[in-house]
């Protein structure tokens, strides 16, 4: 448990630099500012709202298992997003 546990910490470190290239890399060139900013926006917005949606899960149910199960149905929401893209190939 302890070294899955490493691996996720792990994983939460370096996601930032991962999304913000892949981000402007599908907006192409004349996008990817706006892109990256509209991403940003999105994040930021979740970082707000999302521990006080779970908190508020946690307050009315009386049971931290619904809003896990939330966390992780968000978490299933974006990994199927993320399997719809499709980058060109390049040679």
């Amino acid at each position: 448990m302890n070294v899955l546990l490493a691996v996720f910490g792990l994983a939460a470190l370096g996601w930032g630099g991962l999304f913000l290239a892949l981000t402007a890399e599908l907006a192409g060139k004349e996008l990817s500012g706006v892109a990256t900013g509209f991403g940003l926006t999105l994040t930021c917005v979740g970082i707000m709202v999302g521990p006080p949606v779970f908190g508020l899960i946690v307050d009315r149910t009386g049971s931290y298992e619904l809003a896990w199960t939330f966390v992780s149905v968000c978490a299933g929401a974006g990994t199927a997003i993320f399997s719809l893209i499709r980058e060109e190939k390049r040679m």
